[in-house]
């Protein structure tokens, strides 16, 4: 199977994507557990 051409610019993209916001989301993660131990509760509601 061949990929459609220009794939592998888009994986490249994708990859630049991720690795730009990577740190973000791992302070989004950490805040998402500070919240989650101090009121699991309301993030069910």
């Amino acid at each position: 199977m061949t990929l459609p051409a220009g794939t592998d610019a888009v994986r490249q993209s994708l990859a630049s994507f991720r690795q730009e916001r990577e740190a973000d989301w791992k302070a989004f993660e950490a805040l998402l557990a500070r919240v989650e131990k101090r009121a699991p509760r309301a993030l069910s509601e």
